[in-house]
C-alpha cells in the first residue's frame, strides 16, 4: 500500500512538472495609429441675413446715405434710422459687416485698416460690436479680447459704445485659448461717416477697408 501511495505521489509530481514546462507565454501585437491635424485659419464675411451674418447689412460693399447737410454723422444706406433731433442713429440692431474667424491656430489676432492718402482720411469711424461664439444657441461672448476703439469725431464712448478713427492699422480682436475651428467667432463691425470739409463731387468718394487675420497677438 505504501509503495502504491509513493508511486502515485511521484506520478503527480511528474505531471506537475510537465504542466509547468508547457505554461503559455504572454504575446503582444501592435497597431499603429496616425492622426492628421490639418491647419484651419480662415477669415470670411458672414452672408447678410444668414447664419453668423444674420444681423449684418452688407459685406464687400458699403454705401453711406447721401450727404445732404442734414446730419453730422452718416451711416450705411441700408441702416434703419431712428427718430430724435438728429434722426441718424441706426436702430435696427445690425452691423455693417460680420467677420467670421475659424481657426485651430493660436494665438491670432484680427486687424483692420483703411487705405491711407485719400479724401476720406479722418472721415470714417468704426465700432466693434464684440466677439461671439457662432456655435452657441444664444448670443455668447467668445473667449479672447475685443479691442474697442474710441475718440472718433468727438465720440467719448468707451467699451462697446466707442468709435475710433479708421486710418492706421488697428487690432480688433485677440484670440483666447478656446478653439473655434468648426463654427467660428463672429465679430460685428459698423462704420460712420463724418463728412465735415468734404466738397460736393460729381462722383462718390471711395476707399478700401482691409481686414487681416494674423497668427500673432501683435
Amino acid at each position: 500500500m505504501k509503495k502504491l501511495l509513493i508511486a502515485t505521489m511521484v506520478l503527480l509530481f511528474a505531471i506537475g512538472i510537465a504542466a509547468n514546462s508547457y505554461a503559455a507565454e504572454p504575446q503582444t501585437k501592435t497597431t499603429t495609429v496616425k492622426a492628421n491635424v490639418g491647419e484651419i485659419f480662415d477669415l470670411s464675411f458672414g452672408v447678410p441675413g444668414v447664419g453668423p451674418g444674420e444681423k449684418a447689412r452688407s459685406s464687400e460693399l458699403i454705401t453711406f446715405k447721401t450727404v445732404d447737410g442734414s446730419a453730422t454723422w452718416y451711416y450705411n444706406n441700408d441702416a434703419i434710422l431712428g427718430g430724435g433731433l438728429n434722426q441718424t442713429d441706426p436702430t435696427d440692431g445690425k452691423s455693417d459687416v460680420a467677420l467670421v474667424i475659424k481657426s485651430n491656430v493660436h494665438p491670432y489676432c484680427l486687424k483692420i485698416e483703411k487705405t491711407s492718402g485719400d479724401d476720406l482720411d479722418g472721415k470714417i469711424g468704426y465700432e466693434v460690436g464684440g466677439a461671439f461664439d457662432c456655435g452657441a444657441a444664444m448670443e455668447t461672448p467668445a473667449d479672447g479680447e475685443v479691442v474697442y476703439p474710441s475718440g472718433f469725431a468727438g465720440s467719448t464712448g468707451t467699451g462697446t459704445d466707442g468709435w475710433g478713427e479708421l486710418s492706421t492699422t488697428s487690432t480688433v480682436y485677440k484670440s483666447g485659448s478656446t478653439i473655434y475651428a468648426t463654427y467660428g467667432v463672429v465679430i460685428p463691425i459698423s462704420y460712420a461717416l463724418v463728412p465735415t470739409g468734404l466738397p460736393a463731387a460729381d462722383s462718390a468718394y471711395t476707399t478700401t477697408i482691409t481686414y487681416t487675420l494674423t497668427p500673432t497677438l501683435t
